[in-house]
């Protein structure tokens, strides 16, 4: 006996919307042996390929009910975002410093919206504080309207607070997504980018190929991943920024934002440091005019800055008080790299806006922020007045660029 029986809700379990992505049919069949007549196998051919063209037409009709138009989704071409977009003045360009980017590659930022609304990738790059999150944030606000899933990475938590409560650690996302299960989203964001350590990468590339675009969003110029290595082999340099993986994965559209819109304008100096490019300048000359420009006062620093601590991470006593807000998060029952306030003190509890610990909990917990160290601050914005510690031997321009622009106006800088 040969013949073909669709199994119809494991079809409609196939189709988009409805569990996995490919347009496949799941079929049980008796296939005709080599013995059968030719006008059996015939038959059992024609409808099993019947069947498969039968899904493969539900599935385009599906699509184009969905969208109004079959094939790819060209966002671009809706009316709304199209105006949204227009009106939009970002004071944006494309830098053409970077060998990898052939020529061609180089457009407007108009273009570079547009490619994104499109489903192609992007490389959205700029110093601290011209506003990378907040156009993110509108981007990802944009492709949720058409439709899109987005699913937005980072690697520390402190990255992803500043971009939504939806987003995850890199980490979290690569356990639950790629290695244990499906990656189901249209678009991934990758915030601090500079931050993802090569296995992550690792794990993540393999995401590029089974059709998804990438927005990696981030500042080149700001710590790289810690104790970054590969099959016990140190990743060098810069490999990151000078990759064809990064070009592929952001279809070769970048974007660089130079207008700092957070802080005045004499703390543009950091921006003038180029770390890790040809042009970087001299440390001790650096050094020497950040001493200048933002010189030691006697008031009281609320954030000093240093290379690091004989103790560090270790539970600490500490005064508490409600409206008290200088707490950062060290792991436990606080996230690592958050600040915390208090909003009130008992004699057994302490709580905090998102929970109450007790006080063995809280000196586990929570650290006095006025003493961190350079490379736990990435993605932070320091409130008050910071100074920052340089007479280590260890000091680099991108402890120094880092440093400085984590204030908010330069007036609350000091560089010792």
């Amino acid at each position: 006996m040969s013949g073909v029986q669709l199994t119809t809700n494991f079809t409609r379990r196939m189709l988009p919307g409805h569990g996995a992505a490919p347009h496949v049919a799941i079929v049980s069949f008796w296939a005709p042996h080599a013995g059968s007549p030719g006008p059996d196998r015939m038959a059992f051919w024609t409808r099993l390929h019947a069947s498969i063209a039968h899904v493969r037409t539900k599935s385009r009709e599906k699509e184009t009910r969905g969208t109004g138009r079959s094939g790819m989704h060209d966002f671009a071409n809706l009316p709304s975002l199209r105006r949204k977009f227009e009106k939009t003045e970002l004071n944006q360009r494309f830098l053409a410093d970077n060998g990898v980017y052939p020529e061609c590659c180089k457009s407007d930022d108009a273009a570079a919206v547009v490619a994104v609304m499109r489903g192609q990738g992007l490389l959205l790059l700029g110093a601290p504080g011209v506003g990378k999150t907040h156009l993110l944030r509108d981007i990802i606000v944009s492709l949720k309207e058409a439709g899109r899933r987005v699913d937005y990475i980072a690697k520390t938590h402190m990255a992803t607070k500043n971009l939504g409560s939806d987003v995850t650690t890199a980490d979290s996302w690569v356990r639950r997504h790629v290695r244990a299960g499906g990656c189901h989203c249209h678009v991934l964001v990758v915030e601090e980018l500079s931050q993802i350590d090569v296995q992550l990468w690792a794990d993540l590339a393999p995401v590029r190929f089974k059709g998804k675009a990438f927005i990696c969003c981030g500042d080149l110029g700001q710590f790289q991943a810690v104790s970054e290595s590969w099959a016990k082999s140190t990743v060098p340099e810069g490999a990151l920024q000078d990759s064809h993986m990064q070009l592929e994965m952001c279809d070769a559209n970048r974007l660089t934002l130079t207008e700092n819109k957070r802080s005045d304008e004499k703390l543009a100096f950091y921006t003038g440091l180029r770390c890790v490019t040809e042009e970087a300048r001299d440390l001790q000359e650096a050094l020497t005019e950040a001493r200048q420009l933002f010189p030691k006062t006697e008031l009281q620093a609320d954030h000093t800055r240093t290379m690091s601590h004989k103790r560090r991470n270790q539970p600490q006593s500490m005064w508490l008080w409600p409206g008290q807000q200088q707490l950062i998060g060290a792991g436990g029952k606080c996230l690592k790299g958050l600040f915390y306030s208090v909003l009130e003190v008992t004699e057994d509890t302490v709580a905090l806006e998102d929970q109450t610990l007790t006080h063995q909990k809280a000196v586990r917990s929570l650290r006095l922020a006025h003493a961190l160290t350079h490379a736990s601050c990435q993605g932070l914005t320091l409130r008050g007045r910071v100074r920052l510690e340089t007479e280590s031997p260890n000091m680099t321009l991108r402890h120094l660029y880092v440093g400085i622009s984590r204030a908010t106006a330069a007036s609350l800088v000091e560089v010792v």
